[in-house]
């Protein structure tokens, strides 16, 4: 949760403070304008040439400068740094850091591991290989070291472990404008999912184009280092090619084949294209576990939203993934509650993620640190129809509302005081 040192201040009383000292100051001109509107007009340039110097020069600039003050403080917006804590059920963003990062590290004892994508370079698979396919097995048994080739972007392999698990992921690199994409923690599976994929593409979706070849455009999105284990481990795999089998991947009559594996090699490194979509099953939360997702991101275009249909990306379709928390933005909290949109109102918006922690207790979910930079802030059930806004003026920036309204008050005081200086009495006449 945020820190709770900064009490919020009573917004509503300073806000009926300020509007009373204009009311006053409006007023208090408006009966001297009506009560002497034709003295005014009539002997305005006679009035004016009375004023002592100084007191034109200073009167003037009082008044340009409170008016200046007035439309400053509540017509321009100043760029504030805010922060918030989430719980989210998804989530997107981009990678906006100028180097590779690590993103996942440590996930140990993973129960399995479920990747689909292309992939640049073949997986190779060194150890005992068996199947209960009798001709499968019969070729496997010939071999110690397997090439599996991932032409498209629905070749898929998936790990099983016998347990207990020694399959470990140990690190995922991203590169700079890699989408993280549909980022998720489900409880009824304790499976973390993701989608990595090219910065071009649309953001909170994941593209499959199952006719898509290794003949297009690559464009890397992770590098994901594996320690196998020493334990006997299923791998099943879809859409692949495996030259050595004389096995090849066809779209129209799509093959899956299953066999056990145990690693003579500990190590596997896959260096995963767009896009590419994973899954993790985790251990029993209970289980004593380092694995983390990586903190301090930078980050760009974050999102806390999902479509209900991933393939038609529409605003009609698009749901809050927010569960509860909170927003700080200079002095002020907004909280969130279920379901509310979070808007940031312009730009750059979030731009570093502190950390992305998965609860395991109730309510489930993301725990997301972020800060970032915005005019304002906006929260409701609709993006459209905010029910509580945050934009505080430039001025806020620099002094507290307190502080505003005394100003106000100050110079308000001081030009009721100067406007019959301006325009004073005419002299009467013998």
């Amino acid at each position: 949760m945020l820190p709770k040192n900064i009490p919020p201040p009573k917004r509503r009383r300073t806000i009926k403070l300020i509007s009373s000292k204009f009311i006053q100051i409006f007023s208090r001109v408006w009966r001297f304008i009506t009560k002497n509107s034709s003295k005014i007009f009539k002997n305005r340039s006679a009035s004016w040439q009375k004023v002592r110097g100084w007191d034109k020069v200073f009167a003037v600039g009082l008044l340009i400068f409170w008016l200046g003050l007035i439309l400053g403080n509540f017509v321009f917006k100043g760029l504030y740094v805010f922060e918030g804590n989430l719980l989210v059920t998804e989530m997107n963003f981009t990678y906006g850091g100028y180097v590779d990062k690590t993103f996942l590290k440590t996930f140990d004892a993973i129960e399995s591991l479920d990747i689909q994508g292309k992939q640049k370079e073949p997986l190779t698979l060194t150890g005992k290989f068996t199947s209960d396919d009798d001709t499968l097995n019969q070729n496997l048994s010939k071999i110690k070291q397997l090439e599996i080739e991932f032409s498209y972007t629905t070749s898929r392999v998936i790990f099983a472990p016998t347990q207990p698990s020694e399959l470990t992921l140990d690190t995922l690199i991203i590169p700079p404008n890699t989408q993280v994409n549909q980022l998720n923690y489900q409880d009824k599976y304790n499976q973390l999912s993701f989608c990595l994929q090219a910065a071009e593409l649309q953001l909170n979706s994941c593209y499959i184009n199952e006719y898509e070849t290794s003949n297009q455009d690559l464009f890397s999105v992770g590098k994901l280092d594996l320690k196998l284990g020493q334990q006997l481990i299923t791998v099943s795999l879809a859409m692949v090619n495996i030259p050595q089998l004389g096995i090849k991947a066809h779209l129209n009559n799509p093959q899956e084949i299953t066999f056990q594996f145990t690693p003579n090699v500990d190590q596997s490194l896959l260096t995963l294209l767009s896009p590419s979509q994973i899954y993790l099953k985790l251990p029993d939360p209970n289980s004593s576990n380092s694995s983390q997702i990586e903190n301090n991101l930078d980050v760009k275009n974050v999102q806390f939203s999902q479509y209900e249909n991933p393939q038609t990306v529409t605003e009609k379709f698009k749901q809050s993934t927010v569960l509860k928390g909170e927003v700080r933005l200079g002095d002020e909290i907004i909280k969130l509650q279920q379901n509310q949109f979070l808007t940031i109102l312009s730009k750059p918006g979030i731009k570093k993620i502190y950390s992305i922690k998965i609860k395991t207790e109730s309510p489930q979910g993301l725990d997301v640190l972020f800060t970032g930079e915005s005019t304002g802030i906006a929260t409701g059930l609709y993006e459209e129809l905010p029910v509580q806004t945050l934009e505080p003026s430039w001025l806020s920036q620099y002094l507290s509302e307190e502080a505003i309204a005394a100003i106000i008050g100050f110079i308000s005081a001081f030009t009721g005081i100067l406007i019959p200086r301006l325009f004073p009495e005419p002299s009467q006449k013998p």
